[in-house]
C-alpha cells in the first residue's frame, strides 16, 4: 500500500506528517513524501517502511527546487513488529539513530548531521552525501559511491567514496578500528596515528593529509596500492581551498553546487580501483547516478510538463493533455 504525505495546503496528501502516516501504515508499506519548503518533522519508527522523497538539493540551475526534508529517523521495534528492512530514497534529514536494526538502506540521501548505528547489521549506504557516520558499538554494512565527511568507530566497509577532512566533525581525524577501505579518494584530511587500528586501505587516493604519516603498517593496520600526495584531479574542485564550511549550521549539501566530482582524464585514479574501475563514486560496480547529479533526486521518471489542451470539456467529451517525463536512471 502506498500513503501520501504533504504538509502543502496546495498539494494536498493523505497525510500531513510522516509520523501519521507512519502510524497508520502496515509492514512493507511505502512512504511518498511530497517536496515542501517545512520540514516533516521527526519520526520514530517500530514497522519497515519504504520512504520515498523528491532529493535534498534546493536549487537547481538557479530554479528554487522544494526538498522532501525530515528532522531525526528514531529506528525501534514494538513488541510485534521491527524498522528492520527500511528503505530511504532521496530524502534530506538531520539524523539516524539505530540500535541492533538490520537490514537498512539508505539512498540517495542527505543527511546533514550523523547516521548513529549501534550493533547494525547488513546496513548499505549508496548515492549519498553524509556528514558523519557513527558505529559506536560497531556496525556491518557497506557504505559505497558516496560524499561523506567523518568515518568513524568499526566494522564496516567505504569503498568508491570521497571523503573530505575540511570543517564539520574532522578536527580529530580519521577515527577508525576495524573498518576496510578500498578505492576511495581521502582527501585534507588530518591523521593521528593512534587513532586509525586494525583497519585495512586498498587502491586509495590521499591527498593534502596533515599530521602524522598514514599507519598502513603499525597498530595491526595494513595497506596495499595506496596512492599518497597524489592529486586525484577532479573535472571541477579547488582541492586546496577545499568545500568550505559544511557543518550543521550550513546546509550540508549546498556545498556542492558547484563541483564536479568526475576525474579529470590525465587522473591516476582511472581504472585504479581494485576491480578495474575508477576510485572515487563513479568506479565501482554501482556507479554515483549520471542522470540525477548531485540532486539526490529518486531513479524513477519525473513528469517535467503537464499542459491540459482543453479548458472546457462537454457532457461525455474528453479532457485532452500534454504530458512529458524524463527517466532518472
Amino acid at each position: 500500500t502506498i500513503h501520501t504525505v504533504s504538509n502543502d495546503p496546495d498539494n494536498p496528501g493523505q497525510y500531513t506528517t510522516v509520523q501519521a502516516a507512519h502510524d497508520a501504515a502496515l509492514p512493507g508499506d511505502t512512504l511518498y513524501i511530497t517536496p515542501s519548503e517545512t520540514s516533516y518533522g521527526n519520526i520514530s519508527m517500530n514497522r519497515r517502511l519504504i520512504i520515498i522523497g523528491n532529493g535534498f538539493v534546493t536549487e537547481v540551475d538557479g530554479t528554487i527546487s522544494k526538498m522532501t526534508r525530515i528532522n531525526d529517523i528514531d529506528l525501534d521495534e514494538s513488541l510485534v513488529s521491527s524498522s528492520s528492512g527500511s528503505k530511504f530514497i532521496s530524502i534530506i534529514f538531520r539524523g539516524m539513530d539505530a540500535f541492533e536494526i538490520d537490514n537498512i538502506t539508505i539512498e540517495q540521501c542527505g543527511v546533514e548531521d550523523r547516521l548513529t548505528l549501534s550493533r547494525c547489521t547488513n546496513v548499505t549506504v549508496k548515492h549519498s552525501i553524509v556528514n558523519l557516520i557513527d558505529g559506536s558499538n560497531g556496525f556491518f554494512g557497506v557504505v559505497s559511491n558516496c560524499i561523506f565527511f567523518s568515518p568513524q568507530r568499526s566494522n564496516y566497509t567505504v569503498k568508491n567514496c570521497v571523503i573530505i577532512g575540511t570543517g564539520g566533525y574532522n578536527s580529530s581525524g580519521l577515527f577508525v578500528d576495524n573498518v576496510i577501505f578500498e578505492n576511495n579518494i581521502i582527501i585534507q584530511y588530518p591523521v593521528t596515528a593512534s587513532n586509525i587500528q586494525n583497519t585495512s586501505f586498498s587502491n586509495n587516493i590521499f591527498f593534502g593529509m596533515s599530521g602524522d604519516p598514514l599507519p598502513f603498517d603499525t597498530n595491526d593496520n595494513s595497506g596495499s596500492g595506496n596512492l599518497v600526495g597524489v592529486n586525484p584531479q577532479f573535472v571541477e574542485y579547488d582541492i586546496f581551498s577545499g568545500v568550505g564550511d559544511h557543518s550543521f549550521t550550513t546546509p550540508l549539501v549546498h556545498v556542492f553546487d558547484t563541483e564536479d566530482w568526475h576525474l579529470s582524464s590525465g587522473s591516476p585514479g582511472i581504472l585504479y580501483g581494485t576491480d578495474g574501475t575508477d576510485v572515487g563514486i563513479y568506479g565501482g560496480q554501482d556507479p554515483w547516478p549520471e542522470v540525477s547529479g548531485y540532486t539526490g533526486r529518486p531513479s524513477m521518471p519525473v513528469i517535467t510538463l503537464f499542459q491540459l489542451l482543453n479548458a472546457v470539456v462537454s457532457p461525455d467529451g474528453e479532457l485532452e493533455f500534454e504530458i512529458e517525463a524524463t527517466t532518472q536512471n
